[in-house]
């Protein structure tokens, strides 16, 4: 027997409008993350129809739940939030360009989003304009946030609580022979970078990449972020002060540019 209308199809189609109008929400609120209750308010639905939308939004990569039980964009929406990435463009671009130009060395800024860090904005050196494709390939590869010097600052900014849930299950996976073995030697490198303020990268995810990184103070308007410069081989003991120092400077001024631009609209 034939379907009539308004049987088999259009429930379909309710749950894509759905899919479509949560993401909307997620995108317009980016980088802030929306709590499930107040999704399903703006939806007009139970909590759990928001949080099967949601659901099914993160398994298709639009949407990313974060250590706190919340939801933001995820990597494939990414490229919808623009008022967002336009602000933070015009807030980091200066910061990143001026570290890459005292340092020679690639700069990275990525943001936390749900359990990634997600390389954001990046800039070449000159020294390094002629870089193959694969080499920043390298660099901007979507690693595992607990074996990136990035990923453990951004682990780091994040309370204790909602930190281990991001960690791995153990046995950690090793990428390199310098990957961290266990759960307790990420905590002891995440604490080591806390204590000293910038986190460091020696070959853990890629053999011969170094990095140093240091988190941005989390911001008003939702971001969490983290700036990096990345080399290509160990620097010098002279290199890795300037870098250092460099980076401090730059995220300082960084979280100055955000916050004088204000909320995303």
């Amino acid at each position: 027997m034939p379907e009539g209308p308004g049987r088999t199809g259009e429930p379909d189609l309710q749950s894509v409008r759905r899919a479509f109008a949560a993401l909307d929400v997620l995108v317009a609120s980016a980088p802030r993350a929306v709590r499930v209750a107040d999704l399903a308010r703006h939806l007009e639905v139970s909590p759990a129809t928001a949080s099967r939308v949601l659901t099914t939004l993160v398994e298709e990569g639009y949407a990313a739940r974060t250590p706190d039980r919340r939801y933001t964009i995820g990597v494939r929406s990414l490229p919808l939030a623009t008022n967002w990435l336009r602000r933070l463009r015009d807030a980091a671009l200066g910061p990143a360009i001026r570290v890459a130009d005292q340092t020679g060395e690639i700069v990275v800024v990525s943001q936390l989003l749900g359990g990634e860090q997600v390389p954001l904005l990046w800039h070449l050196p000159r020294r390094r304009e002629g870089i193959g494709a694969d080499v920043l390939g390298h660099v901007l590869s979507p690693y595992p946030l607990w074996a990136t010097a990035s990923g453990r600052a951004l682990l780091g900014s994040l309370p204790s609580e909602q930190r281990s849930r991001l960690l791995p299950p153990e046995p950690v996976p090793r990428l390199t022979d310098a990957t961290p073995l266990d759960r307790a030697g990420i905590r002891s490198a995440i604490k080591a970078g806390l204590k000293g303020g910038l986190h460091f990268e020696r070959g853990e995810v890629h053999s011969g990449l170094w990095c140093c990184s240091v988190a941005l103070e989390p911001t008003g308007s939702g971001e969490r972020l983290a700036l990096a410069a990345v080399c290509l081989a160990e620097p010098s003991a002279t290199q890795e002060r300037r870098i250092h120092r460099v980076l401090r400077q730059e995220a300082f001024t960084t979280i100055v540019g955000l916050t004088a631009l204000g909320a995303p609209e």
